[in-house]
C-alpha cells in the first residue's frame, strides 16, 4: 500500500520477554476455520474472570484456575484440559463479539442468526456466579432493525461510565447505547457514515471513528463532530484505504490500522502511528507506519488488529486475525515509538495444529491479577507479571507471562476482588428493546369474500386429521405435475344460514415458503340460488418468515351488510392453468359461483401458525358445525394426505375429468357450455383432418430437388470444414490463452519476487528461514568444493613460489651476462643517429663556407641568373674573386692536427667494460677476398 519515507526504527531488545505457559483446551476444535471479523475474549481484571466463546457458546473461567495449569508438571507445551468453567450460556445465535464494562459488571455479547438477525445481549456478570440462578439469562437485549447478515464491526465501552457503551456495524452504522436496567440509544449515525472501527479517549469524554474514506473523526458522547484527522499523506488514491482499528493512546497520539479498502484479503494492513501537535503548536500532523510488523500469512479470515496498551509501560502489544505472532511497540524515556525486535525464544506465539496448520487468534486480553511467581530455573524465579491470553482458531487459550527486565519498570499486578451478589440485574419480561422497524412489503390480504379460510402449517411427521362429518372441507383436485406448486380446489358450498363466518386479514409477510404458488378455487352453488360466477387466483413470492404475524381477527358481520357484498368476476387465463396437462385434450378450469349467504352474528377467528424449521404448507379449511344442513347435502370429505403432505403432482385423466363434468352438467350451466366449446372444437378439427387428408402439395421438379440437395450436402460439408476449422480456432486460442495466463503469472510471481526482494522485512525473515534438507546438502557441497579449490589454489601458488626462487637462483649462478636483443637494438639506432648528425654538422660547415665564397645560396639561386644577364654581377664576382685571392697565401709547412681530447670513462663502467671484454671471446677474422689484401 503506502510507502513512507521514513522507515520506522527497530532495537533488538533482551529486557523484555514472552513466557509461554501451559495452553488450555475451552473448546473443541471447530470444522471450518471462522472467517467473520471477531472478538471473542474478554477479562475482568478486578474480579479475576475470563470470558471466552466460540460458535454459540460462551463460557466463563476463574483466571487463577487458568493460571494455575502452569504449576503442574510437564513441559509448557502441552494442553491442559478438563478445567470447570465456572458458567457456560449456549443460544441460538452465533457470538461474534464480547465485551465488559468499565466497572466490570455487564458482559455485552452480540451474536446473529438467520432468523432473528443480529441482536446485542447485555449480562449481569453477578449472575454467572450466583448459583440460585441456573438459567443464565441477559437482563436486556437490543435488536437494531438492519439487515440480517449485519454484525457488529466494533464494540468498545467507555472506560469512565459503566453504563455508556459506542458500536458501529458492518453496514457502515454507529449508536451510542447506555445500559442501567435497560437499554437506550443516546445517539446514532446512519449507514452513509461509512463508520469501521471506534476507539475512546483515555478519560471517556470522546471518541474517535474510523471510516472508509481512512479519516479518524473525534466525535462527543452525542456524536458531535470535533476534530477529522486526514487520511496519511503515503496512500494514494491509486490504492485507496480504510481505516480498520484505532486506539486512542494519549490525547494527542493514536495507533490506526490501515486495510484496503475493496477488502482484499492479499495485502496486509498496516499500524500507523499519528501524532498530533498541541493547540499552540503550529505543527503537521506526524505519521510514523509500521507496515505489516505481524507478517501476516492468512488470506482467508477478514482483516482485523487486536490492539492492547499498556499505559505505565508505554507499550502496545498488536495482533493480527492473519498472523500467528504478536509484535510489540513501545518507547523508552519518552523517546520516539519503535519496534522491538526480541528473541526467537522469546516471542509470542500461536502453536500450530496436528497437521502443522497455523491457528490465528480470535481474541486478545491483558489479566493483572496473577500471584504466582514465574519460575525461570529451579533456582531463579522472578515475581509475579501481568499475562497475555490469546483465544485461538483451535479452541485453545494461550497464556504467555509478559516479562519486562527493563530497570525502573512499574509493576502492575494486583490481586483480585471478590465479586459479591448485590446489586444483581433480574431478567425483565418485556427487556427486549427493539428499533422502529423499517417499511416492508406486506403481503395481500385474503380477500373478504372467503373469511372462513385458515392457513395452517403441518409438520413433516405428522398426519392431517379428517375433517368432522359435520364440517364441509375441501376436496383436492390436482390440475397437472408442475413444479410451481398449483392447486384447484372444488368448495361445495351447502351451507345453512346459521353458518359462522370467520374473517382475518393479514397484518405481515405470509411466509409459505413457496417458490411461486398459485391457486384457483371453484365451489359448487346450491341449484336453488345461482348467482353470478367468479373465480379468483393469487401468488405468493418466497419471503423469510422475519416475525409470525398475528392475524387479526374481524367482526362478523350482519346479514344485511354481507349480503350485498359479492365477489367480483376475475378473468382467469386458461392456458396459464392448463399449460403442462399431458393429455392431449382441450385445456381447461372451473369456474365457481357463490352464493348470497346470510350468517349468524356469531364469528370466530382464523389463526396462522409457523413453525420454525419451514415445514410444507397445507391449506386446511376450518368451517364451524352446520346445524341446519340435511344429511343429503353433506358430502364426505376428502381423504387427508397420509405421513408427509405429498406435493400436487398426481395427474388426472380425462376421463375422470370428463366424467365429473357430466355429473354436474345438469346443476352448472357453465359446464354444459364448456363441454359444447369443447364438442365444437372437436368437430372443427376432425372436418380439418378431412380436408388436408385429401391435399397433394408437390414443390418443385426433380432435377431442382436433386440441385437442392446437392447444394445443401455442399453446404453441410463447408458446414463441418467450418466447424473443424472453428474448432482449431478454438484450440489454439485456448493454447495462446493459457500462456498468456502463464505469462501472467509468470510477469505477477516475478513482480512479487522484485517487490519482496526490496522488503527489508521479507529478507529478514529469509535470513532467518532454515533451509529445506536438499538445498542444506547442496549449500555444504558448494561449501566443500569451495574449500577444495582454495586449498588447491594454495598449493599451486605455493610450488610456483618453490619454481621462481629456484629459476632465480640458477640466474645468479650463470657466468656471463647475456645482453637482451632490444639492448643492441637501441645501440645501434644510438650509433646511427649519431654519425647522421656528424654528417649534418659537416654539411652545415660546407654550405656556410660556399656561402662566405659566394658560390652557393639557398635563397639566392634564381637571382644568379639575372646577375649574369647583367654586367654589373659579373663585375661584382670578379671583385670578389680577386680579394679572395689577395688574401690567400700559401703555406708550406704541413697543417697541424688537432689532437681530439680523449674520452673520459668512469672507474666503474672501465670495470664492467673490461669484465666483458675479458669473458667475451674474440671472433676470428677470416678474408674473403685474399686477393685484395695488402
Amino acid at each position: 500500500m503506502g510507502d513512507d519515507a521514513d522507515s520506522p526504527p527497530e532495537r533488538e531488545i533482551k529486557d523484555f520477554q514472552f513466557r509461554q505457559m501451559k495452553k488450555v483446551r475451552v473448546f473443541e476444535p471447530a470444522e471450518d476455520l471462522p472467517r467473520d471479523r471477531s472478538c471473542l475474549l474478554t477479562v475482568s481484571n478486578k474480579y479475576g474472570l475470563t470470558f471466552v466463546g466460540l460458535d454459540r457458546t460462551f463460557k466463563v473461567y476463574l483466571t487463577q484456575n487458568i493460571l494455575a495449569a502452569d504449576k503442574a508438571d510437564g513441559s509448557s507445551y502441552e494442553v491442559v484440559k478438563g478445567i470447570l468453567a465456572l458458567a457456560e450460556v449456549t443460544g441460538a445465535r452465533s457470538l461474534h463479539h464480547l465485551a465488559l464494562s468499565c466497572d466490570e459488571l455487564t458482559l455485552s455479547v452480540c451474536g446473529t442468526s438467520e432468523e432473528a438477525g443480529l441482536s446485542i445481549m447485555f449480562y449481569d456478570v453477578r449472575t454467572f456466579i450466583n448459583k440460585a440462578r441456573p438459567q443464565k439469562s441477559p437482563f436486556a437485549s437490543l435488536q437494531p432493525a438492519v439487515a440480517s447478515d449485519t454484525l457488529v464491526q466494533d464494540l468498545k465501552w467507555n472506560p469512565a461510565q459503566p453504563s455508556m457503551l459506542a458500536a458501529c456495524l458492518s453496514d457502515g452504522s454507529m449508536m451510542i447505547l447506555e445500559v442501567t436496567d435497560g437499554v437506550k440509544i443516546q445517539a446514532q449515525r446512519p449507514a452513509t457514515s461509512g463508520i469501521t472501527c471506534i476507539g475512546w479517549s483515555p478519560k471517556g469524554k470522546q471518541v474517535a471513528v474510523g471510516k472508509m474514506d481512512a479519516t479518524v473523526c473525534q466525535y462527543t458522547p452525542a456524536l458531535e463532530e470535533r476534530k477529522v484527522i486526514p487520511c496519511p499523506p503515503f496512500y494514494t488514491s491509486d490504492q485507496p484505504v480504510k481505516a480498520l482499528d484505532v486506539i486512542w493512546l494519549r490525547t494527542p497520539v493514536f495507533a490506526v490500522a490501515y486495510a484496503a479498502a475493496d477488502g482484499c484479503l492479499q495485502t496486509p494492513p498496516e499500524l500507523v502511528l499519528i501524532s498530533l501537535p498541541k493547540r499552540d503548536e503550529k505543527q503537521e500532523n506526524k505519521y510514523l507506519n509500521f507496515g505489516d510488523s505481524v507478517y501476516g500469512s492468512c488470506t482467508e479470515r477478514q482483516h482485523h488488529y487486536f490492539l492492547s496498551h499498556i499505559e505505565d509501560w508505554d507499550l502496545v502489544l498488536a495482533a493480527s486475525a492473519a498472523s500467528i505472532e504478536v509484535s510489540v511497540i513501545a518507547r523508552q524515556d519518552d523517546k520516539m515509538w519503535e519496534v522491538w525486535i526480541l528473541e526467537d525464544a522469546s516471542r509470542a506465539e500461536l502453536p500450530v495444529t496436528e497437521s502443522n496448520d497455523d491457528t490465528l487468534p480470535l481474541g486478545l486480553a491483558i489479566d493483572y491479577t496473577s500471584q504466582q511467581e514465574i519460575q525461570i530455573t529451579d533456582e531463579k524465579t522472578l515475581p509475579p507479571a501481568p499475562t497475555m491470553l490469546m483465544l485461538s482458531t483451535e479452541g485453545l487459550l494461550c497464556p504467555f507471562a509478559l516479562l519486562n527486565l527493563n530497570p525502573g519498570v512499574k509493576q502492575l499486578v494486583s490481586p483480585a476482588t471478590p465479586l459479591t451478589l448485590e446489586g444483581e440485574r433480574q431478567p425483565k419480561p418485556g427487556s427486549l428493546a427493539t428499533q422502529p422497524a423499517k417499511a416492508a412489503p406486506s403481503a395481500a390480504s385474503v380477500p373478504a369474500a372467503f373469511p372462513n379460510i385458515a392457513l395452517t402449517a403441518v409438520s413433516s411427521t405428522s398426519s392431517a386429521p379428517a375433517a368432522p362429518s359435520s364440517a364441509v372441507p375441501f376436496s383436492f383436485v390436482p390440475t397437472a405435475p408442475v413444479s410451481s406448486s398449483s392447486f384447484t380446489f372444488s368448495v361445495p358450498t351447502t351451507y345453512s344460514t346459521t353458518t359462522a363466518q370467520p374473517a382475518f386479514s393479514l397484518g405481515g409477510s405470509v411466509p409459505f415458503g413457496l417458490a411461486s404458488s398459485s391457486f384457483s378455487f371453484a365451489s359448487k352453488p346450491p341449484s336453488e340460488t345461482p348467482s353470478a360466477p367468479s373465480a379468483f387466483s393469487f401468488s405468493t413470492p418466497s419471503m423469510k418468515p422475519a416475525v409470525v404475524p398475528a392475524l387479526a381477527p374481524a367482526p362478523a358481520p350482519t346479514p344485511q351488510s354481507l349480503a350485498p357484498a359479492s365477489l367480483p368476476a376475475v378473468k382467469l387465463n386458461l392456458n396459464d392453468r392448463f399449460s403442462s396437462v399431458e393429455s392431449p385434450a382441450p385445456a381447461f378450469s372451473f369456474n365457481s359461483t357463490l352464493p348470497k349467504v346470510a350468517v349468524s352474528s356469531s364469528g370466530t377467528a382464523s389463526t396462522l401458525s409457523l413453525p420454525a424449521t419451514k415445514p410444507p404448507v397445507v391449506l386446511t379449511p376450518v368451517r364451524p358445525v352446520q346445524t341446519g344442513t340435511p344429511p343429503s347435502a353433506v358430502q364426505k370429505p376428502a381423504p387427508a394426505t397420509q405421513g408427509r403432505p405429498q406435493p400436487p403432482q398426481a395427474t388426472v385423466s380425462m376421463k375422470t375429468l370428463e366424467k365429473q363434468l357430466h355429473q354436474k352438467k345438469e346443476s352448472d350451466p357453465i359446464m354444459t357450455g364448456i363441454l359444447e366449446e369443447i364438442a365444437h372444437f372437436q368437430k372443427e378439427l376432425d372436418d380439418l383432418k378431412a380436408r388436408s387428408a385429401k391435399a397433394d402439395f408437390k414443390v418443385g421438379t426433380n432435377d431442382e430437388m436433386r440441385g437442392l440437395r446437392k447444394e445443401s450436402e455442399e453446404l453441410h460439408i463447408f458446414t463441418l470444414e467450418i466447424k473443424e476449422t472453428t474448432e482449431s480456432l478454438h484450440g489454439d486460442i485456448g493454447t495462446l490463452k493459457t500462456t498468456l495466463l502463464e505469462g501472467f503469472a509468470g510477469a505477477e510471481e516475478a513482480k512479487t519476487q522484485s517487490e519482496l526482494s526490496r522488503d527489508k522485512n521479507y529478507r529478514q525473515l529469509l535470513y532467518k528461514k532454515p533451509l529445506d534438507p536438499r538445498s542444506e546438502d547442496q549449500l555444504k557441497e558448494i561449501h566443500r568444493l569451495y574449500q577444495y579449490v582454495t586449498f588447491a589454489v594454495e598449493d599451486v601458488n605455493d610450488v610456483l613460489d618453490v619454481e621462481w626462487e629456484r629459476h632465480l637462483e640458477k640466474k645468479k649462478k650463470q657466468k656471463h651476462m647475456v645482453v637482451p636483443g632490444r639492448e643492441g637494438l637501441f645501440t645501434t639506432l644510438s650509433n646511427n643517429l649519431y654519425i647522421i648528425n656528424q654528417q649534418k654538422n659537416r654539411l652545415d660547415q660546407l654550405v656556410q663556407e660556399l656561402a662566405s665564397l659566394r658560390l652557393y645560396s639557398k635563397n639566392a639561386a634564381p637571382a644568379i641568373d639575372q646577375n649574369i644577364a647583367t654586367g654589373t654581377g659579373f663585375e661584382s664576382e670578379l671583385e670578389s674573386l680577386k680579394d679572395a685571392l689577395l688574401k690567400a697565401r700559401l703555406d708550406v709547412a704541413p697543417p697541424k692536427t688537432k689532437a681530439k681530447a680523449p674520452v673520459k670513462i668512469s672507474p666503474v663502467k672501465q670495470s664492467q667494460l673490461r669484465n666483458f671484454l675479458s669473458k667475451g671471446q674474440m671472433p676470428p677474422v677470416r678474408s674473403t677476398a685474399p686477393g685484395n689484401t695488402f
